[in-house]
């Protein structure tokens, strides 16, 4: 009988090559997005502290993810407007999701949530799938000391 041994290195292989695995869909920001939970009433958000959240149609926090650096970058580039992307690359560089702490996360501020979750009459305008800029939504964004964008990704669809 012959009795096999384990071999360290053939370990380390399968733990390396898992760990490249989990590091490639963590840096796709869109993959992270699609997979948090969501309500059809409801809607994702990332919040001034790097925090996707995933309200729903209560504004409640059904799901979150921690974003890094990178992720964050490449959402502040999807931005429209040259502003806007400047805007969401200051109000991130020195962002560490890891320090937010769990009670911030499923109840944040005021300050850390959508601007539609303070007017809930634009839920339904939302969900309705209004192509573009809501008007109402426009006005919004000056009410808050951070701005709020709508995502688009022209070849995946929309993403809010």
């Amino acid at each position: 009988m012959k009795l096999l041994h384990p071999n360290p290195l053939g370990s380390l292989f399968i733990l390396i090559v898992a760990v490249q695995g989990v590091t490639s869909m963590r840096n796709d920001p869109l993959d992270v997005i699609r997979q948090l939970k969501s309500d059809p009433d409801g809607l994702k958000h990332v919040g001034d502290d790097g925090i996707l959240r995933s309200y729903d149609g209560n504004g409640s926090v059904i799901d979150y993810a921690r974003f890094d650096q990178d992720q964050l970058m490449a959402i502040a580039g999807w931005a429209e407007s040259p502003e806007e992307k400047d805007h969401l690359k200051n109000l991130w560089k020195n962002v560490t999701t890891l320090k937010v702490e769990e009670n911030q996360i499923w109840a944040p501020p005021p300050h850390l949530r959508p601007a539609v979750s303070k007017e809930q009459e634009l839920y339904p305008q939302l969900r309705d799938g209004k192509e573009g800029r809501l008007a109402s939504f426009e006005g919004m964004k000056e009410k808050r000391q951070s701005r709020c964008i709508d995502f688009f990704v022209p070849t995946k669809g929309r993403v809010s």
